[in-house]
């Protein structure tokens, strides 16, 4: 726990009509007090905590964009700086000291931070930086959104941005580095590391508020304690209420088609689900009309068929076949060209449906060559694109997509789930046969308050294609867009480049960083939201997508 703190005010505010005068309209930002640019402050006692204002580090110079000579407002804001050293000695000539005197504050030390006029608890360490603008910007957002508790941030580590998404505490919990930065409403006590991710997992999630806007520097990435990464880990695992999933049917659509061998593609994923790690399995293979060869040669003692009715092809029937005839109540949606990498797959992927706000969870899919075909999908232009599809894992790594994430969506290649939730959404929309049925079974459940997990913990070989030629057809991407309309993917930072290329449009989820600092964009929750379509690029129809 931190027990001593900088205090200073930092913007005034004054609720006047725009013209300085009092009554309606929004507040004018005034900053500093009634002093010239770099003018020292004579020492005085300071009323609020008893210390003497020589022990105040005064300002070289105001920000840059606030010149010359400042009145004072009718109100005053504070913001509690909270950081992780004992002594104003020891503060001096930090990476925050030298921001914070850029930044023209009237700082003083505390032991006692309670103050009426304190709006918000700004948690940094000493070895991060405050980018020029940061408080100004921190004070209004705190304004325009009355109903955000807690906030976090951008940064930048040495030379790369650190663009982040929405509250995810699954990605917190594996990574905390975006604990660099966390302001929260009011006076806290804890603004340890430990202390931050408490807050933040002890909130409601619709409250918290993601900034996308570079607000700090660090010289290299936050790296806790491994005792303090254990404690913020368990912060997630502590939300397990559940027990161990030791029961789950696996639903798989077959038409038997045959890989190169002449075996059909279905026996290598009924193996891997042998190979889960999972005490007690049924496999239901879903089979119509179209089976090729004999599908009763394939039932054992875990597997048994359900017979789809005549019929032209649709994956989310038939899904929705293998749900209600399933006796586990965790249902597994697997396709027939997957197979196993590793034992114990299952069983890491069922582990974050523990938590009960956890919807469904997506497990890595590689490409046969092991490079990635499915590392969780972010929605671009209204349309569910895979995430770094092509890459190799050690780019992968680099750039930090192996971490476990809440996402937008996951792919129906494998996706787990329980059999009450799936019922509670209506299953998979059977108006969406072949597309997007899996990414619209997440929204359904985004909608309801419940989280869709990235686990890469859990890791198949994908045989993309073998089963059916993946292409959109026209008619089914108008009706999704008419459905949903363009969901904003809050997990997904408006500032990464869109290189909108019509042959491969995935590349649109890569993550790619720009090459200048980004502008700020608009603050962000968990929540999922619509908005009307305006397609900045054509029609889908006609275009190769993955399953």
């Amino acid at each position: 726990m931190h027990d001593r703190c900088i205090r200073f005010s930092y913007v005034n505010r004054e609720f006047g009509r725009g013209d300085g005068t009092e009554g309606g309209g929004g507040p004018n930002l005034i900053v500093g007090s009634e002093r010239a640019p770099g003018e020292q402050r004579a020492p005085e006692r300071d009323g609020n905590d008893g210390t003497n204002t020589s022990e105040r580090v005064a300002p070289v110079e105001p920000h840059r964009s606030m010149p010359g000579r400042y009145r004072r407002a009718h109100t005053m804001a504070e913001l509690l700086i909270a950081t992780d050293l004992p002594s104003p000695s020891e503060l001096a000539s930090t990476p925050l000291r030298t921001s914070l005197d850029a930044a023209a504050v009237d700082a003083t030390w505390t032991l006692d931070p309670s103050d009426e006029r304190v709006i918000a608890t700004v948690m940094v360490d000493h070895d991060t930086e405050l980018r020029p603008g940061a408080l100004d910007l921190v004070l209004a957002t705190l304004a325009a959104h009355p109903e955000i508790d807690l906030m976090t941030a951008d940064g930048r580590a040495g030379s790369a941005w650190q663009l982040r998404g929405a509250w995810s505490p699954t990605r917190i919990a594996a990574s905390p580095d975006e604990l660099d930065l966390v302001i929260v409403r009011g006076r806290v006590a804890d603004t340890s590391l430990l202390g931050r991710a408490q807050h933040l997992f002890a909130a409601d999630p619709t409250r918290i508020g993601h900034l996308p806007a570079v607000l700090v520097e660090r010289a290299a990435d936050l790296t806790p304690s491994p005792s303090t990464a254990s404690s913020i880990a368990t912060l997630l695992t502590d939300r397990y209420s559940a027990p161990e999933i030791e029961a789950i049917s696996i639903v798989i659509p077959t038409a038997g088609f045959l890989d190169d061998t002449g075996t059909p593609f279905v026996t290598a994923a009924i193996d891997a689900v042998r190979r889960g790690g999972i005490a007690r399995i049924e496999i239901l293979l879903v089979v119509g009309e179209e089976f090729v060869g004999d599908a009763e040669a394939l039932c054992e003692e875990d597997v048994r068929l359900v017979h789809r009715p005549p019929g032209s092809w649709n994956f989310s029937a038939a899904v929705n076949l293998g749900v209600l005839a399933a006796r586990h109540e965790h249902i597994l949606v697997l396709n027939d060209d997957v197979e196993a990498i590793a034992d114990g797959w299952l069983a890491a992927l069922a582990t974050p449906l523990r938590d009960p706000d956890v919807g469904a969870v997506g497990a890595l899919l590689l490409f046969p060559d092991h490079t990635v075909q499915h590392a969780g999908m972010v929605i671009d232009d209204a349309a569910p694109l895979h995430c770094f599809a092509g890459w190799t894992l050690e780019d992968l790594r680099a750039v930090g997509g192996h971490r476990p994430r809440e996402m937008a969506a996951v792919t129906g290649a494998c996706l787990l789930a329980r059999r009450a939730d799936l019922l509670a959404v209506g299953g998979l929309n059977e108006g969406l046969p072949f597309n997007f049925n899996d990414v619209d079974l997440c929204f359904k459940f985004l909608r309801r308050g419940q989280r869709v997990v990235f686990n890469p913990e859990a890791m198949l070989v994908h045989h993309e294609g073998a089963s059916r030629e993946p292409v959109t057809h026209g008619w089914e991407w108008d009706r999704f867009v008419h459905r949903w309309g363009h969901v904003v993917d809050p997990w997904y930072h408006p500032a990464f480049l869109r290189p909108d290329d019509p042959g491969d449009r995935r590349r649109n989820a890569d993550h790619l960083l720009p090459g200048t600092v980004p502008e700020a964009g608009e603050l962000r929750t968990a929540v999922v939201r619509s908005d009307v379509h305006q397609a900045r690029l054509r029609s889908h129809e006609g275009t190769t997508v993955p399953e």
